[in-house]
């Protein structure tokens, strides 16, 4: 990839225009104008143009690298209004992690659940043989498939050094070695595999004459967040940037930018200032909704409106209560961001193992900080500041006062907070005000296997059906009735 000259792909329409084509659209008996757009392409516009760069070296991947084709991903390079596609990148890390997370028993979509289970291990497993693309890793194997001899190789080394293979993928010993060290493994080999795109990606671009100190990652590999930090601490880019639909809840959002300033034209706007997009992309919720809901279940809650939820909510919290905070349009990704969240004090171990209870998660699975922006360096290091989305860890610089959110590999995932989150941002500054901490534990609001909640009748659901102590929703305290 980072052998070849691609300045002429620079002034080829047929390769600027090649990954989108015009079609109609009949809707209720109306012929309507359109396009259809490609999925990497999609995700390329929504990264891009959302990140305020005036130009940019881009990385797609998600799916599977196979030779042919680009279905794993793209490497493009933005300027100004316009998206230039320059090379497949042919990654199967993406397959690869996924794949190993059902290995484990993790689920279908266990991903986030192996990045979690990673620091618990050690990388014994790892081989630098494996660091490449599809191609690379296929030519020193004598052997394509990628996904399938990765597993072998873990299992049988495992088998070479002892390991106790009785426990593989067993859920009740998730956290014996033969899981944890392979999850490291695994973790360390897409780290490693993504610096390597990276790398190879600036050269192509050094080559070409093109100089950039911008990085937009995205797909749904943009997700891994130890694989972000370790990118933005030892990667060549100065600068980089991921949106929070960065998976495939952000396509729609990237075909819309890309029709508007790549085919129509239209201009960007630059970002100033650390600025970046809202993410509460969610429909408006009105109060009389909320009230609808609240009279349905007025026979076993207690309501009441108040006029200081966010200090009320604050002096919870610091009180060690568990509490659901549930503010205006809900955020788009697959993080909950300060407007869908469960909240605890981070200050008491025990709420690790407490909100996982509620959830009815695994006990060992971590937590987030949302931590007020102008704190965040205070507390957290080696990673970019600011960090709104939720998409890169940090190493806790004090883990003894906030052990509830630090993993034990004194990692932590972070959410930087400012006015733009709204009432949010308001409560932990009030806690900040009584604890001295200026972060509280957030983790997403919802039930196993369940989506973010949506509707206030979805948000009431779960406060009667767990041990969740106290719902602030938009302005309304509501606690259980005895």
């Amino acid at each position: 990839m980072g052998m070849f000259d691609v300045r002429s792909f620079l002034k080829n329409e047929k390769i600027k225009n090649g990954f989108h084509y015009p079609v109609s659209i009949s809707l209720r008996g109306k012929s309507i104008a359109g396009y259809f757009i490609n999925h990497h392409i999609a995700h390329a516009a929504s990264c891009y143009y959302s990140s305020g760069f005036q130009d940019s070296a881009i990385i797609t991947h998600d799916g599977f690298g196979n030779g042919f084709g680009y279905h794993s991903g793209l490497v493009l390079y933005g300027r100004d209004n316009n998206l230039y596609p320059l090379s497949p990148n042919h990654l199967s890390i993406g397959s690869l992690y996924k794949s190993v997370a059902i290995m484990l028993n993790l689920g279908g979509f266990g991903e986030g659940k192996l990045m979690g289970l990673a620091p618990y291990g050690k990388p014994h497993f790892f081989h630098q043989g494996f660091v490449e693309n599809w191609f690379g890793v296929g030519r020193r194997f004598k052997n394509v498939n990628q996904l399938n001899l990765w597993k072998e190789y873990c299992r049988n080394t495992a088998k070479d050094m002892g390991y106790n293979m009785d426990f593989l993928g067993n859920k009740d010993k998730i956290t014996d070695p033969i899981n944890t060290d392979i999850a490291a493994s695994t973790q360390k080999l897409f780290e490693e595999c993504y610096l390597y795109a990276v790398n190879m990606t600036r050269s192509l671009l050094s080559r070409s004459g093109i100089n950039t100190n911008n990085l937009c990652l995205t797909g749904g590999t943009a997700l891994n967040c130890p694989s972000n930090s370790k990118i933005y601490n030892e990667g060549p880019f100065k600068n980089l940037f991921i949106e929070a639909s960065c998976s495939d809840d952000g396509l729609a959002i990237g075909s819309a930018l890309y029709l508007y300033h790549h085919i129509k034209g239209n201009k960007l706007s630059l970002k100033t200032n650390n600025t970046f997009i809202s993410p509460y992309f969610g429909r408006t919720i009105k109060e009389n909704e909320i009230v609808e809901a609240l009279r349905i279940f007025e026979s076993k809650i207690i309501y009441k409106k108040i006029n200081d939820s966010a200090m009320q909510a604050a002096h919870d919290v610091f009180g060690n209560k568990v509490i659901a905070w549930y503010e205006g349009k809900s955020e788009i990704g697959p993080r909950s961001l300060g407007h869908r969240s469960l909240i605890s004090n981070p200050t008491y171990k025990d709420n690790w193992k407490r909100v996982n209870k509620i959830k009815h998660r695994e006990w060992w699975r971590p937590f987030a900080p949302s931590v007020l922006e102008e704190e965040a360096d205070k507390w957290f290091e080696n990673m970019p500041f600011p960090s709104p989305y939720m998409l890169f860890t940090g190493k806790v610089i004090n883990p003894d006062k906030i052990p509830a959110i630090t993993h034990v590999d004194n990692s932590s995932r972070i959410q930087t907070v400012n006015k733009s989150s709204g009432q949010y941002y308001q409560m932990i500054k009030e806690f900040y005000k009584l604890s001295k901490v200026p972060l509280v534990m957030n983790t997403s609001f919802n039930g196993p296997g369940e989506p973010i909640i949506e509707t206030p009748k979805e948000a009431l659901n779960f406060l009667l059906n767990t041990e969740l102590d106290v719902l602030y929703i938009d302005g309304y305290k509501v606690q259980r009735r005895s």
